[in-house]
């Protein structure tokens, strides 16, 4: 009788033992599952901030783009030595892009952890009228922290820095020669601005060059 009991005793312990560790086991389940709905939320949440981004660019509204941004956040460009800062030379960057009527379709990729990896095209009235084809970004990187974006960086693709530096490579040297003026202007201050100034005078060298060399 004795032998039995122990043996009754060690079985209702073994059995609390197997209750503790399937209670724990299912509520490590539950909490893993919760994790996972919660970056599937996170994720979902940054790609309707790219979405957003896309959809207040192509209609430029620079405010509602603007919304989108932490007040620091950073925009760097392939072949750019310093990155945009702050909401204001942002703006000013989307006031380029909308004097040229940008337009920009992006497919997100991936997402990992904060970041939303799309690649993107871009078609412009300059590079419409330099006889380019649309641009095409080999990788656009969204890092989203707390919904509003903190950095962007922009890759354009090989083919597209190729072509944009083969028409520059020609222009340049012409608009020294024919229009110093105007070229000035576009690079006061030491270096090409972004703002809507710059998009016009860009265009109008772009458009006097063709015309002059007779290229349609």
């Amino acid at each position: 009788m004795f032998l039995d009991k122990l043996k009754r005793n060690g079985m209702q312990r073994t059995n609390k033992r197997n209750i503790i560790l399937s209670q724990s086991y299912y509520s490590l389940m539950i909490v893993l599952f919760l994790f996972s709905l919660l970056a599937c939320s996170q994720s979902s949440s940054r790609k309707a901030v790219v979405a957003s981004y896309e959809r207040a660019y192509n209609a430029h509204q620079v405010d509602s783009l603007l919304v989108l941004f932490t007040e620091n956040a950073q925009y760097e460009f392939t072949g750019m030595e310093t990155p945009l800062v702050g909401k204001e030379a942002i703006a000013e960057k989307a006031r380029y892009d909308s004097t040229l009527d940008s337009q920009i379709k992006l497919i997100i990729e991936r997402t990992k952890r904060d970041t939303v990896f799309v690649n993107a095209m871009e078609s412009n009235n300059w590079l419409f009228t330099a006889g380019l084809q649309p641009n095409v970004y080999s990788s656009i990187a969204f890092v989203i922290v707390n919904g509003k974006i903190k950095r962007v960086r922009a890759e354009l693709s090989e083919p597209s820095v190729a072509a944009i530096n083969a028409v520059m490579g020609a222009l340049i040297p012409w608009a020294q020669e024919n229009e110093p003026e105007k070229l000035g202007r576009l690079l006061s201050g030491g270096g090409f601005a972004y703002n809507r100034e710059s998009a016009v005078l860009s265009l109008e060298l772009l458009d006097n060059w063709h015309q002059a060399n007779r290229i349609h």
